[in-house]
């Protein structure tokens, strides 16, 4: 069972990686930019990829609807400023504009979730901003070609997130020192998970000695020295 626990707040913004005396030449624990920028440069890539996806199926309603009715480019226009920020708002209710919640499973279930609530937004507007309109169904439709491409618009999105190393949240394992390699073997062949181990927390200075060897790239620290690092860091996990 892996369990997330203990999100370090942001208190600096640089990270110390001379502090890390396990760490290997040439491997550094610094970021650059903090987790603060990380998360905002996250939400905002997460954002601009809903609105797309948002017109798009804008643009495949309004075909639809104009060969219904010649009247109706109007309303979209207006459908659409309603749509857009309850659709956003939704989305971030149910936690979709971080890498936090990023099981992809879970992902679409909440990103289904929050077209439904948009819709029912949408459709209440409707019905009283004119009960006559014929874009009921549209509206309905809508939801969920939203829900299905917006979440490949977003497996786009978490792509160019990644290569440029800002999708993963950087993260301190602790607990049984084979649990944490196992961990942290598992998250590093998982990415999209949003998990980055940078680190295996131990409790005493022998152990993180004895075992730093066998942690290839990953340095085993104390206490002592998470503290020094702890700006940078997101995210503790404990392997159990």
């Amino acid at each position: 069972v892996v369990s997330r626990e203990l999100v370090i707040p942001d208190i600096a913004t640089t990270v110390v990686p001379a502090s890390i005396g396990m760490a290997k030449p040439g491997r550094q624990l610094g970021v650059t930019v903090t987790p603060a920028q990380r998360r905002r440069l996250v939400a905002a890539a997460l954002l601009v990829g809903d609105l797309v996806t948002l017109t798009i199926a804008a643009g495949v309603l309004q075909l639809g609807a104009t060969a219904i009715a010649s009247d109706t480019r109007i309303h979209m226009a207006s459908l659409i400023l309603v749509w857009a920020p309850a659709l956003c708002g939704a989305l971030a209710c149910f936690g979709l504009y971080g890498s936090e919640r990023a099981e992809p499973v879970d992902r679409l279930r909440r990103r289904t979730l929050g077209n439904v609530v948009a819709a029912a937004v949408v459709l209440v507007w409707l019905a009283v901003d004119d009960p006559a309109s014929h874009l009921w169904g549209f509206v309905v439709a809508g939801a969920g070609l939203m829900a299905l491409l917006g979440y490949y618009v977003e497996a786009l999105v978490r792509g160019a997130l990644l290569r440029r190393d800002l999708w993963t949240a950087q993260t301190v394992l602790y607990g049984t020192m084979p649990a944490c390699l196992a961990l942290a073997h598992d998250l590093a062949l998982r990415p999209e998970l949003g998990l980055k181990p940078v680190a295996i927390l131990t409790d005493e200075e022998g152990e993180a000695s004895l075992n730093a060897p066998e942690t290839a790239d990953l340095p085993v620290i104390t206490r002592g020295q998470a503290n020094i690092i702890s700006s940078g860091i997101e995210v503790a996990l404990c392997a159990s």
